[in-house]
């Protein structure tokens, strides 16, 4: 016994001893916070949505408590939750709720607003019959592989092929509808701003949505309400930046392509266009979304925090807008470290991932922005 001891010990001080702090990065640029966007608004509404998956554990009440904590805010009415209900194949549906959390600086009286869009009732339903299907293959797999079929392939990965399937609009209803909600409750009041935090793929379906709006052809109120949600937007965050992933399967341009069918087999020049193609951005939902808020705040950029461990994130400050578009410098990149530590080279993908809404930077980021020098977290 005292020798399994010992061993477990020499083990344990060997991993600790291969464990190694990862290096923090430097913050860099300019955006506003809640706090400085709130110096100057009478509301701001903090708008938080989730992404493929639903929100990770300790989202975004993390978050939130931070805010009320360090602006010592206090609660001045009930939460309200209102379910966005349809029909779907001519039967009741219900596609997710949007939850409002309202709280006031007793000192100012300025009033900051969680919402939060719970949208992952909407895809629930169809998940369940893979589900079904898979339950007669559970005694006999593996514990781990059950864990990452649940988790990743019928909870995670199957969202993203629904989203881009012809069932993305049933996904965006519940979205836009809670976006009505929003502008709705803001519209008797004026100098209200709203700060978007996009938890993984959330802030892409949010965008997504609204340019959905904004170019409806059968809703004249959806435009409306699209273009005051834009205006009316000081900061979008990104935690997580997997934008680029989503763009990939974006329409391209229509391109007619030229057959050979009389190439014979003797060895013919290199002919291949290397010269990069132009890719498609200001007809992109992310590309449309900067212009048009860019039309009254020349200046705004999407501030996307990245993770390098973070499998699912990528530098936005390396994405490819074209020259000459009125989009460039259309992202400021915060790199960041969810997982302080390595060890023997390794860290948790997952919680590099899904930690954002957890990591105390982050948050004083969030908060603070990058303009006030009166920093409270």
């Amino acid at each position: 016994m005292i020798h399994k001891i010992a061993l477990s010990l020499l083990i344990l001080c060997s991993f600790t001893s291969c464990s190694n702090k990862l290096n923090e990065f430097p913050v860099q640029g300019e955006f506003e916070g809640i706090k400085t966007v709130l110096q100057n608004q009478n509301c701001v509404n903090v708008v938080m949505i989730h992404g493929m998956g639903g929100f990770s554990e300790g989202d975004p009440q993390t978050l939130k408590c931070a805010v009320v904590n360090c602006l010592r805010l206090r609660k001045t009415a009930p939460d309200c939750v209102r379910e966005v209900i349809g029909e779907l194949s001519g039967q009741p549906y219900y596609y997710g709720n949007l939850k409002r959390e309202e709280y006031r600086d007793p000192c100012s009286s300025k009033t900051v607003r969680f919402y939060t869009i719970d949208w992952h009732p909407t895809v629930d339903t169809q998940k369940q019959r893979l589900i079904e299907m898979d339950k007669p293959m559970i005694t006999c797999r593996e514990k781990s592989i059950q864990t990452l079929k649940e988790s990743v392939i019928n909870n995670t990965t199957a969202d993203t092929f629904l989203y881009f399937s012809s069932f993305r609009p049933e996904m965006e209803h519940p979205i836009i509808q809670s976006i009505r909600w929003i502008v709705e409750d803001s519209g008797n009041e004026s100098e209200t701003e709203n700060l978007v935090v996009g938890y993984s793929m959330g802030g892409n379906l949010l965008i997504n949505s609204v340019i959905s709006m904004l170019y409806n052809k059968t809703d004249e109120s959806n435009t409306k309400i699209a273009k005051t949600f834009i205006d009316d937007t000081a900061a979008v965050y990104y935690l997580s930046n997997g934008f680029p992933l989503a763009e990939l399967v974006e329409d391209h341009p229509e391109k007619q392509y030229d057959y050979d069918d009389d190439q014979h087999c003797e060895l013919a020049p290199d002919t291949r266009n290397l010269q990069e193609d132009v890719w498609h951005w200001n007809k992109s939902p992310l590309g449309l979304f900067v212009n048009e808020k860019r039309k009254n705040s020349p200046n705004f950029q999407i501030v996307s925090f990245n993770d390098p461990n973070d499998p699912f994130s990528y530098n936005a400050s390396k994405y490819p807008v074209p020259n000459g578009s009125n989009t460039l410098n259309a992202f400021l990149n915060e790199n960041v470290r969810n997982v302080q530590r390595a060890t023997l080279g390794n860290v948790d993908p997952a919680e590099a991932h899904t930690g954002y809404g957890k990591n105390p930077k982050v948050i004083g980021l969030i908060i603070n922005g990058l303009r006030s020098r009166n920093v409270c977290y």
